[in-house]
């Protein structure tokens, strides 16, 4: 239910049709893929995730600044995620969340290299 209430929350924001606040997103981004995952129950492995995420996020943000990251796209992978956790779809699931992790690095290089940045 959790996981179902968090998509709720961040699709409201990720289908609007108005202008969004960046840090509003960030923050419900993060509380839906922490919903994701909190089923494991295991505060270290919940810690480990934390720190990860984290390191990750900049890039995420990155992305967002730099490619004008499609919302509404980004919606259909988070109800892909749902779908494929909530059936339980342990190689479905891992499928989509490398593609979701390696969408948004893979747009900060692209930028990067564009710009001549490295």
């Amino acid at each position: 239910a959790n996981i179902v209430a968090k998509l709720h929350v961040l699709s409201n924001i990720e289908c609007s049709e108005q202008s969004v606040s960046q840090n509003v997103w960030v923050e419900r981004n993060y509380d839906f893929h922490l919903a994701l995952v909190s089923g494991c129950q295991s505060p270290a492995l919940l810690e480990i995730r934390r720190n990860l995420y984290m390191k990750f996020d900049r890039y995420c943000q990155m992305s967002y600044q730099l490619s004008k990251l499609s919302l509404h796209d980004n919606n259909e992978c988070h109800k892909q995620l749902v779908d494929a956790v909530l059936q339980r779809n342990v190689k479905e699931s891992n499928r989509l969340m490398i593609h979701h992790i390696n969408g948004p690095l893979e747009d900060v290089i692209k930028q990067f290299k564009q710009h001549n940045l490295f």
